[in-house]
């Protein structure tokens, strides 16, 4: 059975949800310790963090500024 092609959406979220989490092991932060930096719920983080393309761009750039993030690759 062949591979299922993923589309550009899912591979950029993909690809933020990896530098999320890699960033938030580099610094050896927990979810709840970004979600206070952000002053929101860690329920709210861990949706974020799971599923990025369901919040606003805003938001997805000031939790890359929280944790040190200078570029996320898009896909195009």
């Amino acid at each position: 059975m062949p591979a299922v092609k993923k589309s550009p959406a899912v591979q950029q979220e993909e690809i933020i949800i990896k530098t999320f989490k890699k960033a938030l092991i580099e610094k050896g932060w927990q979810a709840q310790h970004l979600a206070k930096l952000c002053k929101m719920e860690p329920s709210r983080i861990s949706l974020i963090l799971n599923h990025p393309m369901n919040v606003k761009i805003d938001t997805i750039l000031m939790i890359a500024a929280k944790l040190d993030i200078d570029s996320i690759p898009i896909i195009r």
